[in-house]
């Protein structure tokens, strides 16, 4: 049994819960190939693969026991054009990046997974300066996210803090990463995490 598994018996709500999970083990996979490529040690690429499995646990916590007020999220985010945790933040004060974080932290998990997943979204609120899990969950989230916009709307929103990278020195790495993160989609993962 899995966390994803707790959502209401709704026929929306467990087609979102199913999303939500391919959608986690894809970052988690693309975040640990990202460690790869960057020669992580192996303890920083393992916490990428949990932070990215674990990115969104806020948003299944709001979906589930805030089914209403994420319908109003939903409904500002399309109307106002912003993204999901800007409509959070404008409805609860708060996105489920801060909800999973607090979640993961109250798990007593170590604190660069918490970090991961707190900063996703925003990883120049990090202290850090480093090659984190941060860095290759937020990576990999914005590259899944723009595959996934790109195929239902053949356009796709920029999503990844090239400013960030930058401030890293590793602004030039993330044409390598978008490729990897492609062809892992496409070749690796099976057809069930492929929609995303």
């Amino acid at each position: 049994m899995n966390a994803f598994s707790e959502i209401p018996d709704e026929a929306v709500a467990r087609t979102c819960a199913a999303q939500l999970w391919a959608h986690s083990m894809t970052v988690a996979v693309l975040a640990k190939q990202i460690c790869h490529v960057e020669k992580a040690a192996p303890t920083v690429a393992q916490a990428a693969f949990t932070a990215g499995l674990l990115h969104d646990i806020g948003r299944l916590l709001l979906l589930t026991n805030l089914p209403g007020r994420m319908k109003e999220v939903d409904w500002l985010a399309q109307v106002q054009s912003l993204p999901s945790w800007g409509a959070e933040r404008a409805v609860f004060g708060t996105s489920h990046a801060e909800v999973g974080a607090y979640l993961v932290g109250l798990w007593g998990l170590p604190d660069p997974i918490v970090e991961a997943v707190a900063f996703h979204h925003s990883p120049a609120r990090s202290r850090s300066k480093e090659f984190l899990p941060l860095t290759a969950v937020h990576a990999a989230a914005a590259f899944a996210e723009e595959m996934r916009d790109h195929a239902e709307t053949k356009s796709a929103v920029r999503r990844l803090d090239e400013e960030y990278l930058a401030l890293l020195g590793l602004r030039e790495h993330a044409a390598n990463w978008q490729v990897l993160c492609q062809v892992t989609i496409e070749e690796k993962l099976g057809p069930e995490l492929q929609h995303l």
